[in-house]
């Protein structure tokens, strides 16, 4: 029979990183590598990088445990707030930030982090290991009134502040008087119960961490979870219904409107309403997806993942939370998940090479587009999401598809040409290289460069010699390339400065042997 062609359109790879071990698992949409990518707009593109904000490490290179933007005066007011050690400051994008520490007892350590809520024109914070503190926009920051006890965790809802994670009472939540956030009656408290009180379970759970949930406030413990719902009595003017025998590792919530995502040692979960926000369910989404890289996490780091809900100026929708490899003790890798389209539709990447203790998002001043911002370990502020390199340096940006078997499962084929829509910014490389049948090293002659400074003509392009145009369409001839039965496709660089999106990738496949059905 003749041999025929079949071309396989890609480019959707809004499915995100699949690493699950049976490679027919993955779907057409599917990347089965993905580091320092994600999407601008519907585009794979390589992540933008950071920029440090300051020259000079702040308070002599100390961790950096929190960033917090305080927004005052229905938002006329912005102050961007980090802490780094011992010290607080204002100012922190600043190149030399001001310290508003005062006479407060800040306790340095690289897992003190700070929490922070809004009450009105206050910022609340707590760190677990000192008493709250307080700060209205003027002069240094002062303990909060009340004699509150040490809190974990804290969050400002229905005029009240709350707080949690206290030694002498784990379990409990407190509460202030209305509109009155150094007011902490001992009467005013919550109790977290799973089941019996009185059970194993409920002995050694605690709570981690108080966020939004809908109109309720959800209370992650360490082996289950529930909610505070209002109820407008004045006596009792708050209750808790029990969520699932399920819990969160460390302050790993955040809240996406009526939904909440969080990690447990075993992956990503979503929990969301059920019955018109009068239940809610919780499911673990990112199960195999992630498997290898995350079997490959510091487990006992989990709990300090502290993540960030950032609009890209795309408009992508991020949640990232930075994570730590094998026996570092610092956070060496980025969980990013895109919820863009919403729940149901998440797709993650991992990135790399930034060493990230806390993260921010602020707006920024003049075009009120948000900004995320980072502090390190080594005293440095970083904005990031910023620029085409990691603060001058180069990264590695690395995007692989599925196994691609072209609707033949048992017949070996021979690529013959590829189409490629890739827009590119300035002049650099782009390395595409074929893996054929589950191989970890590419097919000879398959590994070239690409570089996007000049346009050269349809139809007369000579691979490797050639450049490709900064936005066009390429089809590109290959003679004489292995043959596999399955294939797949990586884009690469390694370099600063080295931006890059795929729109469309079309191989075409020429069947050695029986007739291949065109696809």
């Amino acid at each position: 029979m003749p041999k025929s062609r079949a071309r396989v359109p890609m480019g959707d790879w809004t499915g995100g990183v699949n690493e699950d071990d049976a490679p027919g698992s993955l779907a057409a949409t599917d990347l089965r590598i993905g580091r320092n990518v994600y999407w601008k707009g519907r585009a794979l593109s390589a992540r933008n990088g950071y920029v440090r904000q300051q020259t000079t490490a702040i308070n002599s290179g100390a961790v950096g445990n929190g960033i917090f933007e305080l927004v005052r005066t229905q938002g006329s007011a912005r102050d961007i707030l980090a802490v780094f050690g011992n010290k607080m400051y204002k100012d922190a994008k600043a190149l030399t930030p001001t310290d508003i520490t005062g006479a407060v007892t800040i306790t340095a350590g690289q897992n003190n982090l700070v929490g922070f809520t809004h009450f009105n024109d206050l910022a609340i914070m707590c760190n677990g290991v000192d008493n709250p503190w307080q700060w209205n926009g003027s002069g240094n920051i002062s303990a909060l009134g009340g004699t509150p006890p040490v809190f974990n965790t804290m969050l400002a809802k229905w005029n009240r502040v709350f707080g949690a994670g206290h030694a002498a009472a784990p379990r409990t939540v407190r509460f202030t008087a209305i509109g009155a956030p150094e007011t902490w009656t001992a009467s005013n408290t919550v109790a977290a119960i799973l089941g019996d009180a009185s059970s194993a379970i409920e002995g050694r759970d605690y709570i981690n961490q108080l966020g939004h949930l809908g109109d309720s406030i959800f209370v992650g413990l360490q082996n289950s979870s529930g909610r505070i719902l209002y109820t407008g009595d004045s006596t009792t003017p708050f209750r808790y219904n029990q969520l699932s025998e399920f819990g969160i590792e460390g302050q790993t919530y955040i809240a996406v409107g009526a939904l909440g995502y969080f990690l447990s040692q075993r992956g990503v979960h979503r929990i969301q309403p059920s019955d018109v926000l009068i239940t809610y369910e919780s499911s673990e989404i990112s199960g195999r997806r992630l498997r290898t890289t995350w079997s490959s996490l510091n487990k006992n780091r989990i709990k300090y993942a502290r993540p960030a809900l950032y609009r890209t100026t795309e408009g992508n929708l991020l949640v990232l939370w930075p994570l730590t490899t094998g026996s570092g003790s610092t956070h060496d890798i980025v969980l990013m998940m895109d919820i863009t389209d919403g729940p149901g539709t998440e797709r993650f990447t991992w990135w790399t090479g930034w060493s990230i203790n806390a993260l921010g998002v602020v707006e920024n001043a003049s075009t009120r587009a948000e900004e995320l911002l980072f502090a390190d370990s080594a005293g440095f502020v970083s904005l990031a999401d910023s620029g085409t390199d990691d603060n001058d340096g180069a990264y590695v940006s690395i995007a692989a598809t599925r196994w691609e078997d072209f609707g033949s499962p048992s017949e070996k084929k021979n690529l013959r040409d590829m189409y490629l829509e890739i827009k590119q910014a300035g002049t650099h490389n782009l390395t595409i290289e074929t893996f054929f049948d589950y191989a970890t090293t590419p097919g000879q002659r398959l590994t070239q460069t690409v570089s996007g400074a000049a346009q050269a003509a349809w139809g007369t392009f000579v691979w490797g010699t050639d450049l490709w145009p900064t936005l066009g369409f390429v089809r590109n001839y290959l003679l004489g390339v292995d043959d596999g039965v399955v294939m797949s496709f990586q884009f690469s660089t390694s370099g600063a400065n080295q931006p890059w999106s795929i729109y469309k990738f079309v191989p075409a496949v020429e069947a050695v042997g029986e007739a291949l059905e065109s696809s």
